[in-house]
């Protein structure tokens, strides 16, 4: 075998590098799996399906497709995805929808049902379990409940009490009791009003719940902070300072959005989707009513006080909703507050605190340097004496003793008139 080749599996001869290895083969590398991509480009998603019997069923569509549905924007969708956190709390009511984007509540409310996003979320799973319970229970009541009044209704018959069928085609009802129906049948509150109070309900017991949480640790926290300062405390407090400013941010947010709604009548009917498909069909229906004239005015004038009517229960009904998570959110930053003065005023106490010790160790430094100045004094009566000058009482003791005492003397009356004035002028032992 000649230099420079090398003998390779299969009896084959390869060339060697310039570093005299030999060059095997490379093994072939498998197939790279290549990204699968849904049919179309379109995006699909998972959502959880609550209807108004409050059954669950997951399904699977994309958002092109929920959005000719459900007549919402792409862009609201874009609130209801769980990856971005930066997108603020709102209540964005559409003509056939409602979209619900409350911190980490995502869903779009129906007149039939309610879907919610990212079924597997940290607070998807707690909205379902309450939907289910929720909507389940008031749609039996409900059901319950409008049996018992029609029933009671029809307990007379019709006008005349033979129980005719009336020519608006109720059977057993004469004007009065169909009126009273219809009451009974419009008294019940919406669908989507009973899944918004749940997401309500759902977003103000948490917050309500991390403010408890707060003030069963920060008041101790803080009472140890003014009892003995130390790192440890601190940085205790610290830290809860942050969380409570994250808390307050969080529940202002709520609570304006809230406000806004309150603030508006107009904002507050859009909630109730019922109610503006029950007025699109009331117009629909007079303008193609055949009646007579004078009798068309009259019915009318009667539909328009009606609808007038229905439409304030319908304000009154939704200003009561919101009002009442409203007080509730109200409540719940006045906690807050009421923790954040606390955490001030302990601040200030701190404050206090350090700045008597640090007037107290002025003072010290103070009298250390009347002490140091009153015995310079004597350190120059010495230095005087001590001068190799020549002085005939330097043999006399009694010469001495009688300098030595009357510059510790005169070191003290120094001493002593700097700390009367230091204390007239106030600048100690006040």
């Amino acid at each position: 075998m000649e230099r420079g080749e090398a003998l390779v599996p299969g009896g084959e001869r390869r060339k060697n590098g310039r570093d005299g290895a030999a060059r095997l083969p490379l093994r072939p590398q498998p197939p790279r799996p290549r990204p699968r991509y849904p049919v179309g480009g379109q995006v699909v998603c998972q959502w959880v399906r609550i209807d108004a019997g409050g059954g669950t069923s997951l399904i699977s569509v994309d958002r092109h497709k929920l959005t000719q549905e459900l007549g919402v924007q792409m862009r609201d969708l874009r609130l209801l995805d769980p990856k971005s956190s930066t997108n603020p709390s709102a209540i964005l009511p559409r003509d056939r929808a409602l979209v619900v984007a409350l911190e980490s509540i995502k869903a779009v409310i129906t007149q039939n049902y309610v879907i919610v996003n990212n079924p597997g979320g940290e607070g998807a799973a707690p909205l379902v379990r309450e939907l289910e319970a929720r909507l389940g229970k008031t749609a039996t009541g409900t059901i319950l409940g409008d049996l018992v009044a029609m029933r009671g209704l029809s307990a007379g018959g019709g006008a005349n009490g033979n129980g005719c069928r009336s020519p608006d085609g109720f059977d057993g009802f004469d004007g009065e009791q169909q009126g009273d129906v219809t009451y009974a049948m419009k008294s019940a509150t919406p669908f989507e009003l009973k899944a918004l109070e749940v997401c309500l309900e759902s977003i103000c017991s948490t917050l309500d719940e991390l403010t408890t949480e707060l003030e069963a640790v920060a008041f101790p926290a803080l009472d140890a902070l003014t009892v003995q300062v130390t790192t440890h405390n601190l940085q205790r407090v610290r830290s809860l300072k942050s969380r409570m400013v994250r808390l307050k941010t969080r529940v202002e947010t709520v609570r304006e959005m809230l406000e806004k709604f309150l603030e508006d009548d107009d904002d507050m009917r859009s909630l109730n989707l019922t109610a503006k498909q029950q007025a699109g069909l009331s117009a629909r229906k007079q303008n193609r009513s055949s009646m007579s004239h004078q009798r068309r005015v009259s019915d009318d004038f009667k539909e328009m006080a009606s609808d007038t009517d229905s439409q304030d229960e319908d304000l009154q009904e939704v200003e009561m909703l919101l009002e009442a998570y409203f007080m509730q959110t109200d409540n719940t930053l006045n906690r807050l507050q009421t923790l954040c003065e606390y955490i001030d005023d302990t601040e200030d106490y701190i404050n206090i605190e350090q700045d008597k010790h640090r007037n107290q160790l002025l003072q010290l430094e103070l009298l250390m340097s009347a002490g140091t100045f009153a015995l310079a004094f004597v350190a120059v009566i010495s230095g005087i004496f001590g001068m190799n000058l020549k002085n005939d009482d330097e043999g006399d003791n009694t010469t001495f003793i009688l300098v030595s005492v009357i510059s510790s003397m005169g070191a003290v009356v120094i001493f002593a008139l700097l700390i009367l004035f230091c204390r007239w002028k106030g600048l100690m032992f006040n």
